[in-house]
């Protein structure tokens, strides 16, 4: 009778959290991606003033096929109508037009170069989309917008995959902590454009071939640490 009483508490505590403290993945008239067939000079235009300075890159447009017309601004965002041609590295002219050209961290002690700083966790959650963008355009949080646009469907299976969302780990965890009372795997993490959790769905109604080979409908997000600490 008690264990029946414990499994419908820490039942109650996920159904608070898959009702209250979560969000699904942001649905598509909420993103602006970038899309494909933008011509040659519109591709100049978002890369002019970025190669005043960043002159050696890999490729032009950061692809290797050379079918691909995109330009640095389009997908890391930034202002490229800055320019600094003839302005002297060392100077601190160079230094504002850098800065304002860039897309500045919102806690710029933790960011002290372009380089990813050591032990910085989760400092990159706290940031603004358009920062973590800029530094990198395929973070989950952005690559809807910055990939999707060309990529959408490499995408979004990467937001679902089992690397992603450490279903497994938390299928185990949450029966074996005795989190929740079966050993269906529902359980996920997966963060939204600003850092919140959100649930994630599949789309559509899974036969039953499907489901006997491991594929879920939906994957929900933990409850917020303060409500029910993992392990």
């Amino acid at each position: 009778m008690r264990e029946n009483a414990l499994s419908f508490a820490y039942l109650a505590i996920f159904a608070f959290a898959v009702f209250f403290g979560t969000d699904s993945i942001v649905c598509a008239e909420e993103l602006h991606p970038i899309l494909p067939g933008m011509s040659v000079e519109e591709m100049e235009a978002a890369s002019v003033g970025c190669k005043d300075c960043h002159t050696k890159t890999d490729a032009p447009t950061m692809h290797e096929n050379p079918g691909v017309v995109i330009g640095c601004a389009d997908c890391h965002g930034g202002d490229p109508t800055v320019r600094a041609s003839g302005v002297l590295p060392e100077s601190p002219e160079y230094d504002q037009l850098k800065d304002k050209a860039h897309v500045l961290p919102e806690f710029p002690e933790f960011w002290p170069s372009s380089a990813n700083p050591p032990n910085s966790y989760t400092h990159i959650l706290k940031e603004s989309p358009e920062f973590v963008r800029f530094i990198n355009p395929g973070d989950l949080r952005v690559a809807p917008e910055a990939c999707g646009g060309c990529h959408a469907q490499i995408t979004r299976a990467v937001q679902k995959s089992l690397m992603t969302t450490s279903a497994m780990l938390w299928g185990g965890a949450a029966y074996n902590n005795n989190i929740l009372p079966y050993k269906n795997y529902v359980l996920g993490e997966s963060y939204g454009k600003y850092g919140e959790p959100q649930t994630i769905l599949h789309g559509g109604e899974l036969c039953e071939e499907r489901k006997e080979h491991g594929a879920l409908e939906q994957l929900t997000a933990m409850p917020q640490w303060e409500v029910l600490s993992p392990g």
